[in-house]
């Protein structure tokens, strides 16, 4: 049995400075979780926490995670993270790492994965607007 779980927020926002500057800003941030394990009610925790923390923060961010078993051979088979994380982002992702190797590990079948994918992009443009 296969799982997925998508989480997908969009938020657009304008704003009037003044009368002399324009400015908008789109942050979207993507969460999604597949594969035939499940994550731990700890993992999905700190999965949140992890999401949330990216709240606000300018710039794009890709983080991707794939832990496979097949017979009794566990490898990590995709473990990508964005430049520019905070000490506290990387804390939270090497325990997700963790507790996915340990899930995956433990499972039963053998050929069995797990996949995790966050994506998160915030921008901020500026336009000068002429006085009427």
């Amino acid at each position: 049995m296969r799982k997925t779980i998508i989480f997908t927020a969009l938020a657009v926002s304008i704003l009037l400075i003044g009368t002399f500057a324009l400015a908008e800003s789109e942050e979207k941030t993507k969460k999604e979780v597949t594969g035939e394990v499940a994550l731990s009610d700890e993992g999905n925790v700190i999965l949140d926490q992890l999401v949330a923390s990216f709240e606000g923060l300018e710039g794009k961010y890709e983080l991707k995670l794939k832990v496979k078993k097949q017979g009794d051979v566990l490898s990590i088979e995709r473990n990508e993270i964005a430049d520019g994380l905070t000490d506290e982002q990387m804390a939270l992702w090497d325990a997700l790492v963790d507790i996915v190797e340990s899930l995956v590990g433990e499972a039963e079948g053998d050929d069995v994965e797990l996949e995790i994918e966050i994506e998160h992009e915030f921008e901020i443009e500026v336009e000068e607007i002429e006085e009427p």
